[in-house]
């Protein structure tokens, strides 16, 4: 171990078994395993301090952190990073030191894909769990939204599902809204029962309002299809086209 002085204060450091190497004032260069409050040296860097989660109070979620990044002026903003061996978990958190803001956490803001369960993401945001089949799971308050939306021209964009089958499983209802204010065009019940102008189907198919159903058959009447062989038509004129199959 090597210390340097300059100017009367202590401004250079080097630990280390090999030969001493030197370093840049205000620096410090160490070759081996350093701990911070532990007395384990297993990895390049052991730091043991608070546990728990974070708090909408500053200052528990710094006591319960290890490790605080950041502007440390009176009123900066701080990425605090800690432990909580009861959930068990460990997490990230932004917040400023004075007014308990929190601020935004960026993965790869100019590039770079993110992955959780694979160490080879090939789009943007991949979550791979090959043995149970586990997805993304939200936890809103009464909503949860996804959505395709460029804040840069204020425009919606398509959403592409691109799969072997799509399932969509609701506990109550499937309901399909459409325009900006989301109204209902469709629904479908737990029971199995399409609404169409609806929102309590009674019927397999309900449709509240008119409908309209053209089929065009070889002798130029108009009908509903109802199988290979039969159908229901009407003519031009008012006539049943097939009164067997009439309504």
């Amino acid at each position: 171990m090597a210390v340097r002085t300059g100017n009367s204060q202590i401004r250079q450091l080097y630990v280390g078994t090999d030969t001493e190497t030197s370093v840049a004032d205000g620096n410090a260069i160490i070759t081996g395993n350093l701990s911070i409050g532990a007395t384990t040296t297993d990895s390049k860097l052991n730091i043991s301090g608070g546990s728990g989660n974070p708090s909408a109070t500053y200052s528990t979620t710094a006591a319960n952190s290890i490790i605080g990044i950041g502007n440390f002026s009176a009123s900066g903003l701080r990425m605090m990073l800690g432990v909580n061996p009861n959930t068990p978990s460990t997490w990230i958190q932004n917040q400023y030191t004075t007014n308990q803001v929190t601020a935004s956490l960026l993965l790869n803001p100019i590039g770079g894909n993110v992955g959780i369960g694979t160490t080879n993401p090939a789009q943007n945001f991949v979550v791979a769990d090959a043995t149970n089949g586990n997805g993304v799971e939200l936890v809103p308050g009464a909503t949860a939204t996804i959505q395709t939306y460029n804040r840069g021209t204020s425009t919606y964009t398509n959403l592409n599902i691109d799969t072997l089958e799509t399932r969509v499983r609701s506990i109550g209802a499937t309901v399909f809204n459409n325009g900006s204010g989301f109204s209902e065009s469709m629904r479908i019940t737990s029971s199995g029962n399409v609404g169409i102008g609806t929102t309590s189907p009674s019927y397999p198919l309900d449709v509240a309002g008119g409908t309209k159903s053209t089929f065009y058959t070889s002798d130029g009447g108009r009908g509903f299809k109802q199988d290979s062989a039969a159908f229901v038509s009407t003519y031009s004129d008012g006539s049943n086209g097939n009164a067997a199959n009439d309504i």
